[in-house]
């Protein structure tokens, strides 16, 4: 639950200080990254 109160917090404050498509934009990315990382994370966990 915290985690996504986090979240929800990022996503307000970027509203509010950038212009919104930057803002989901940068957030979209950001979370692919997170994605990725994980992904290669289980990979090595795997092996």
């Amino acid at each position: 639950m915290k985690i996504v109160v986090f979240i929800i917090r990022i996503v307000f404050f970027c509203k509010y200080k950038t212009k919104k498509r930057i803002s989901f934009f940068y957030l979209f990315i950001s979370y692919q990254k997170v994605v990725h990382i994980l992904d290669l994370l289980f990979l090595f966990l795997l092996i």
